[in-house]
């Protein structure tokens, strides 16, 4: 994160003592930003992103994947790269304003 210059406010890695599939690292998130599991989105690229977000009972789960296919259905939104992940955020945010 040093390296680039990169600011999060909470980031937690497998070094925490959790690990993917549970979604107790995705409940950990939740607690110490004090927010509900359904006001998160978990962004993710692959199926043990897609069963921690849904163990944990995260609002969104979206995968990042050129495999389209494999995760239609079962998750809220599959994009294929970062552009339309970055597409899809703007879409999303402009609902959430609107509402």
């Amino acid at each position: 994160l040093d390296r680039y210059g990169l600011y999060f406010d909470l980031v937690l890695t497998r070094e925490s003592g959790f690990t993917k599939p549970s979604g107790a690292p995705l409940l950990l998130a939740a607690e110490r930003l004090n927010l509900e599991p359904e006001e998160l989105a978990a962004v993710g690229d692959g199926e043990f992103d897609l069963r921690a977000a849904r163990a944990a009972g995260l609002g969104l789960a979206i995968i990042v994947n050129r495999d389209v296919e494999r995760f239609k259905g079962r998750c809220d939104h599959v994009v294929q790269d970062l552009e339309e992940l970055k597409a899809l955020f703007s879409k999303l945010l402009r609902r959430w304003r609107e509402a």
